[in-house]
């Protein structure tokens, strides 16, 4: 009977080693892959899908989570409900989502189709390469003095983006 309980024991701690590392290999790519930014992060002028302008610098005093991704790119859709709860959750945290592709009527689409509360900014170059964006989705967060303090490239789940913001 004691040899039945090692037994089950072993095999449930050795699943939960597996899972820890993939859950460390994950996160690591992502940090690995993410853009090399400045400590500060660059201000940038933002148009809503609502047509409002919104400047960067104006968020300082808040937590900001940049969210880069494109309308046809399979990851960025996969982790829009994560950010999704995230944001349902930490209300106190600006979340906005910039794309980098596709028409406007396209975006609204999309902006629909994911259920996306949040801001969301139209195609904008200049934060892309202010940002230094080359793959998607890649994500950034500012803390209240306006530094980065993490940036992930590569699909994120809820743990990660957890993780990444707190």
């Amino acid at each position: 009977m004691r040899s039945w309980t090692w037994y089950w024991l072993r095999r449930i701690m050795r699943w939960f080693g597996m899972l820890g590392c993939l859950l460390v290999t994950l996160h690591a790519t992502g940090k690995i892959r993410a853009p090399d930014l400045p400590t500060i992060a660059p201000d940038v002028e933002l148009r809503t899908v609502q047509g409002e302008r919104l400047q960067l610098s104006s968020l300082r005093g808040r937590k900001v989570v940049l969210n880069f991704w494109a309308t046809w790119c399979t990851p960025c859709r996969l982790e829009m409900p994560a950010i999704r709860r995230f944001h349902d959750l930490y209300p106190e945290i600006e979340v906005i989502s910039i794309t980098a592709d596709g028409s406007i009527r396209q975006l609204m689409q999309a902006v629909e189709e994911l259920e996306m509360t949040w801001t969301v900014s139209v195609p904008n170059s200049d934060a892309l390469r202010a940002y230094g964006i080359t793959s998607y989705p890649t994500t950034v967060v500012i803390d209240e003095a306006g530094r980065i303090t993490a940036a992930h490239a590569g699909l994120l789940t809820d743990p990660q983006l957890f993780w990444l913001a707190w």
